[in-house]
């Protein structure tokens, strides 16, 4: 899947997410990992699930995190994300260099992601526009952990609107 018109930020996500995937030994790159990584670059945190890995000690360096203001207040999203790791299946490690595909349901999720910055008339998909199509996903176990936490799409949409737009 190529990620033209994603943000620097959005694309960090993913990137990090796979990263998820492979520590878990997961043989394929799924929305759960994706929502780990989501919270993390919420919270200003995205290379702390990369800190373990010495070659990519430099990225952030090169990819300084971007000042936003978090979603998700620190406790909740400290407590959701040890409930979705938590959550993560587990087996052995895979090497950084192996391939590992997107799901599905990731790929329909990041689809309907692109559909809401076209809606929003927005020039790429943001970390919340991934969040909000995420949430779509009932089916999901990680989803129902933010749903729990008060997290929804109502919530999100809200938050992508310009100030004073309803």
């Amino acid at each position: 899947m190529a990620f033209e018109g994603y943000s620097e930020r959005a694309k960090l996500v993913i990137f990090v997410a796979r990263h998820i995937a492979g520590r878990y030994g997961s043989s394929r790159l799924d929305l759960n990992h994706v929502l780990v990584a989501l919270i993390y670059e919420d919270q200003g945190e995205v290379w702390k699930p990369l800190s373990d890995v010495p070659e990519l000690q430099g990225l952030s360096k090169r990819f300084p995190a971007q000042a936003h203001r978090p979603f998700l207040p620190s406790d909740v999203a400290s407590s959701v994300l040890h409930r979705l790791e938590g959550a993560l299946p587990r087996g052995n490690p895979l090497p950084s260099t192996t391939d590992v595909p997107m799901s599905p349901d990731l790929k329909e999720t990041l689809g309907t992601a692109a559909g809401l910055r076209e809606r929003f008339g927005q020039e790429q998909v943001e970390p919340l526009h991934i969040l909000a199509a995420a949430l779509a996903d009932e089916s999901n176990p990680g989803v129902a952990i933010l749903h729990q936490a008060g997290i929804t799409p109502e919530k999100v949409l809200d938050a992508m609107r310009p100030t004073g737009e309803k």
